[in-house]
């Protein structure tokens, strides 16, 4: 097992949230990825948002849970959460996976369509008013 991740968020150009496991270090880290229209040769940038540690059990399995609700985003692993946070980058409808030096198994899936909330608590509009 090596490293390989989760994308959310993904719209046609590929930009959204590359979500990236690290197994042999028990790293997990979640970045904004887009395209980066003002310099073609450098295609995409991404910022890392958020950082996590988890710890591999010895059947070198997990059980992970992505939540991706209004611009909340939270990812738990074997019922603890070990990212949280508020993005407004990217909103496409994509998910998916990726494996850069891994296999990839998924067992018992599933995967829920949540209504769109009816208003969020926090904008990052509203956060520049306050004064």
């Amino acid at each position: 097992m090596g490293k390989f991740g989760l994308v959310s968020d993904i719209d046609a150009d590929a930009n959204g949230y590359f979500i990236s496991f690290d197994i042999s270090n028990g790293l997990l880290q979640i970045r904004a990825w887009g395209f980066n229209p003002l310099n073609t040769r450098h295609n995409f940038i991404f910022t890392d948002i958020q950082s996590g540690v988890f710890q591999m059990n010895g059947k070198r399995s997990f059980h992970f849970r992505l939540i991706r609700y209004g611009h909340y985003i939270e990812l738990s692993i074997d019922g603890v959460v070990k990212l949280t946070l508020m993005d407004y980058t990217y909103t496409g409808n994509g998910i998916g996976l990726y494996s850069a030096s891994s296999v990839i198994s998924l067992q018992n899936s599933t995967v829920k369509t949540l209504p769109d909330p009816i208003d969020e608590y926090a904008s990052q509009e509203e956060a520049g008013k306050i004064a």
